[in-house]
């Protein structure tokens, strides 16, 4: 598929965002998959961040949605907010939410993030395709998420949102 999303939390968010930003020439390739890009469409950053890597987010690159806890002691928010900056730099489209208050990992808030993630990945992999699309048409967005809850979550709340706005077309 040409539209891959990576979505992590944690580690998860970490090894999803230097999946998506760390695109040298030397890591493309090595998978097997000759002829296939690695390229990744779009990424969404739970409580994670890039640390000494921040520099690697280039123009051009995949946009992210940043979630993150303001007192957040595992991974602190200041990650959230170097990406942020970092993508502002070079034009790279990046949502930041903040979670005022909240800690690591804040799962206990996932009904106020969920729909965050669902308009991100709606809006930056799915609208722009045109309805006669075969990638539309057979559904061809595949989310790699390290919570099988969440993905469940996550993939029906876009599927209802496409079913929706193909009722509107």
């Amino acid at each position: 598929t040409s539209r891959i999303a990576l979505v992590g939390g944690s580690a998860g968010a970490i090894t999803a965002l230097h999946a998506t930003y760390l695109t040298e020439p030397e890591y493309e390739g090595n998978s097997g998959n000759e002829g296939y890009s690695s390229n990744v469409s779009a990424c969404i950053d739970l409580w994670g961040g890039l640390y000494d890597n921040v520099t690697k987010i280039d123009g051009g690159e995949a946009p992210v949605c940043i979630i993150h806890g303001t007192e957040d002691e595992g991974v602190p928010y200041s990650e959230a907010l170097n990406i942020s900056k970092r993508c502002e730099e070079v034009g790279v489209y990046c949502e930041l939410h903040p979670l005022e208050g909240e800690g690591h990992a804040p799962w206990h808030l996932i009904n106020e993030f969920l729909p965050w993630m669902v308009d991100f990945l709606y809006n930056k992999m799915i609208k722009s395709l045109d309805v006669e699309d075969e990638q539309k048409q057979t559904g061809n967005v595949i989310p790699f998420i390290d919570f099988p809850l969440l993905l469940n979550a996550l993939i029906f709340a876009i599927l209802i949102k496409i079913i929706c706005s193909l009722k509107e077309i």
